[in-house]
C-alpha cells in the first residue's frame, strides 16, 4: 500500500528505497506494474468512448526524465 502511495506523490524509485524494505529492483518492478495497468485501463476506455482523432496523453505517466531539474 505504501508504493501506491508513494507512486501517485511522484516519488522516485531511487529516493524510495530509503523510505520502505524492499530492494531497487522491486520498487522498479511495482512501479512498472502500476503504470502498465494504468495505460491498458486507458486503452481500454479510449476504446470504449470511440474516440476519433489525435490523442493526447500525458508523459508523466512514464516517467520521462527532463533537464534541468
Amino acid at each position: 500500500m505504501k508504493l501506491f502511495i508513494y507512486f501517485t506523490l511522484g516519488v522516485s524509485t531511487h529516493r524510495m528505497r530509503g523510505y520502505i524494505e524492499a530492494s531497487l529492483k522491486t520498487i522498479q518492478k511495482v512501479f512498472t506494474t502500476i503504470r502498465e495497468a494504468i495505460y491498458n485501463r486507458t486503452l481500454i476506455e479510449l476504446k470504449e468512448a470511440d474516440i476519433c482523432g489525435e490523442v493526447e496523453m500525458d508523459e508523466t505517466m512514464f516517467e520521462v526524465r527532463r533537464e534541468n531539474i
